[in-house]
């Protein structure tokens, strides 16, 4: 009867801890996750993730802000979508980071599963802020935070910040804060103001100009609005060049072809004197671009005509001018022959020429032409002396993976063109790839560079993005 006793009461024990696991950390079945190796790094066994990721967890404030962003992603994508702890040590991590769209990104979602969570409403509150975007959100987010606790001073101090700036009443909230913690009596607005500004401007750009190279256009816009929303924008960068066609760019292919219709007419009216034609061109040819996405083809036309009056032999005027015929006109005609023209005036062993061919394939293929898309793809991958390193992955080559996957997908390889379809779409979650190359549930995730993280002197996990084994 003893035997019978304990045995139950060791299942009950089994079925309690169980119980209490799913309760405690729901979603978390330990389920394998693919792609993971399981070997001796250094003389440590490498664990399965899914196994221990709460002991790493546990240690989070002490890692690095790279493998805080991999292990929370590892936790949201893979363990749990609903563990809002992740999303708001991301949120940090991002903001630390000085990735701010992603920071705003991740704290949203935490204020969506705890909607009662003062801290959250001023982390987001105070992104904002950083970003000069005062009224109503971050105005509105240190309501909620002063609503829902109103004994922390930085809250007080941070809505005064934003009241300041943007509408009234910033004494009283700073009133507050004083009354709280004395030592805000120093709050300088104006000092804070030039620092923040001066940190955020220089990052936004450089990850404008980053995001709009790789492809990535709605973040490029998004960094893009914010360098807008700062006003401070020195000489040199108000009539660079690349800047100004980036930001043209990105407006654009992300669809915000009004704003890049007032970029270009603002910028054309105070520095079109300090281009040479051909990057003037270019500039013309990019609002002609604007033009047409809102309907303005008398203006379409005009733009269209100085660009290429002014650079009749610049290759990237006819690619844009095709950009404009196939994604705004839906004319394949009209595109192919600008293709056309442009690949005939680009050096072949240029980049561009690789990619812009891909793009005249890939209008042969929606025409049912298969003989002549096959025929570009075929001849562009054995001109290359070398295919791309898929296994030190560069975010700066998503445009070539993007482009070798379109190639192989038409050489009929999908076992390659998924290779690369899911590399470009891990760098850049925002292209458009073939649905039988979207990747499902286990293999959308964020590029992550391999991060061996160890969890004590015998053990360790390791975090990769890998998609081929």
């Amino acid at each position: 009867m003893k035997k019978y006793i304990t045995i139950n009461s060791f299942i009950l024990t089994v079925i309690s801890f169980l119980f209490a696991e799913i309760i405690l950390f729901p979603n978390i079945l330990y389920e394998a996750i693919p792609y993971q190796s399981y070997k001796l790094i250094n003389n440590k066994e490498i664990l399965p993730f899914e196994k221990v990721w709460y002991d790493v967890w546990k240690n989070i404030d002490n890692l690095t802000i790279r493998e805080q962003i991999a292990i929370t992603t590892y936790i949201v994508n893979y363990i749990n979508p609903d563990f809002t702890p992740a999303y708001i040590v991301r949120g940090d991590a991002y903001f630390t980071n000085k990735d701010y769209i992603e920071a705003l990104q991740d704290y949203t979602t935490a204020i969506e599963q705890q909607p009662n969570n003062a801290e959250i409403y001023y982390k987001r509150g105070l992104t904002y802020n950083y970003l000069k975007d005062f009224y109503p959100t971050a105005i509105n987010d240190f309501k909620q935070a002063t609503d829902l606790n109103n004994n922390i001073a930085n809250f007080w101090a941070e809505y005064s910040y934003a009241l300041k700036f943007s509408h009234y009443g910033a004494d009283e909230m700073l009133a507050k804060a004083i009354a709280i913690n004395p030592q805000y009596k120093n709050f300088n607005y104006n000092e804070l103001e030039q620092q923040r500004t001066t940190i955020v401007y220089s990052s936004a750009l450089e990850k404008a100009l980053f995001y709009s190279y790789i492809g990535n256009y709605f973040l490029a816009d998004k960094y893009f609005e914010i360098v807008n929303r700062l006003n401070y924008l020195p000489k040199q960068v108000n009539i660079n060049y690349n800047y100004i066609i980036n930001m043209m760019k990105s407006a654009i292919l992300s669809g915000h072809f009004e704003s890049a219709f007032y970029i270009g007419k603002h910028f054309l009216s105070t520095n079109s004197n300090n281009l040479n034609n051909d990057k003037l061109a270019e500039v013309y040819m990019w609002e002609a671009f604007a033009c047409a996405g809102i309907y303005k083809d008398d203006l379409f036309v005009q733009y269209k005509n100085l660009a290429l009056n002014l650079s009749p032999k610049n290759p990237q005027v006819y690619c844009i001018l095709g950009n404009i015929y196939w994604k705004i006109y839906d004319d394949t005609s009209n595109a192919i022959d600008n293709y056309q023209k442009a690949l005939n005036l680009m050096p072949k062993e240029n980049l561009d020429y690789f990619i812009l061919s891909m793009e005249l394939a890939q209008i042969y293929k929606n025409l049912g032409d298969i003989t002549k898309a096959y025929a570009i793809a075929y001849n562009m991958i054995i001109s290359q002396k070398e295919l791309p390193n898929i296994e030190n992955i560069n975010p700066l080559d998503t445009p070539i993976y993007l482009t070798y996957a379109k190639a192989y997908d038409i050489l009929g390889n999908t076992q390659l063109a998924k290779i690369y379809y899911q590399i470009a779409f891990n760098l850049n979650p925002n292209i458009d790839i073939p649905e039988k190359y979207y990747p499902n549930k286990v293999e959308k995730l964020q590029y992550l560079p391999s991060i061996i993280i160890d969890i004590n002197d015998t053990t360790a996990i390791e975090l990769k993005t890998n998609i081929f084994n």
